[in-house]
């Protein structure tokens, strides 16, 4: 998810989305909870449900937490591996996660 602010950035770099309200927390989805205005980013690899972004950004990722549902994963929470991308100025784009 990505705050409503991100839009436009998205759209320049071709990423496909859809605005959605929801809670940031799957686990607190009851009415006491504030729900929020978010772009949901939508697969890159729309028929794979284990790994739906690219490969290139798939070597940043690493799993964070795992929300099962009926002993099966329901939901992935993952943090991005700042460290591993190449911040010089000519690879300073998403076009790097590509490669």
């Amino acid at each position: 998810m990505a705050p409503l602010s991100y839009e436009g950035y998205l759209k320049g770099k071709g990423v496909k989305f859809k605005k959605i309200n929801t809670y940031l927390n799957a686990e607190n989805s009851s009415p006491q909870f504030k729900r929020y205005d978010v772009l949901s980013i939508l697969p890159a690899h729309e028929n794979d449900t284990e790994q739906p972004w690219s490969d290139g950004l798939a070597k940043h990722l690493i799993l964070v937490k795992e929300i099962k549902v009926d002993d099966k994963p329901a939901y992935r929470i993952y943090k991005v591996d700042y460290s591993s991308f190449d911040c010089s100025k000519e690879n300073n784009t998403l076009d790097a996660l590509d490669k």
